[in-house]
């Protein structure tokens, strides 16, 4: 799916990451960023409620995520190995 040309692509990220993309058959919500993990539609809210994945912008958003996932030394180990899993499994 390509964004639009003639819209904006990103109006407003929500603190998990999240954002309403616009393309040329309408929008979709789409993960921008890792975002905040605990909000309500953070990464980590999304794999403890089992909610269903919301699809990364792209293979490299969803790469600088695992990335910022793997680095982080505030998450578990136990929450950091489901989150990479979680965010692998997630398509772009």
């Amino acid at each position: 799916m390509s964004v639009a040309p003639t819209l904006p692509p990103i109006q407003y990220v929500l603190p998990g990451g999240v954002a309403c993309v616009a393309h040329q058959t309408g929008a979709t919500m789409m993960r921008i960023t890792k975002g905040w993990i605990t909000t309500d539609e953070g990464l980590l809210t999304e794999l403890r409620e089992d909610r269903p994945k919301i699809p990364w912008i792209s293979r490299e958003a969803r790469e600088e995520a695992i990335a910022s996932i793997a680095g982080d030394e505030f998450i578990s180990e136990t929450d950091r190995a489901d989150l990479l899993a979680w965010v692998r499994a997630t398509p772009f």
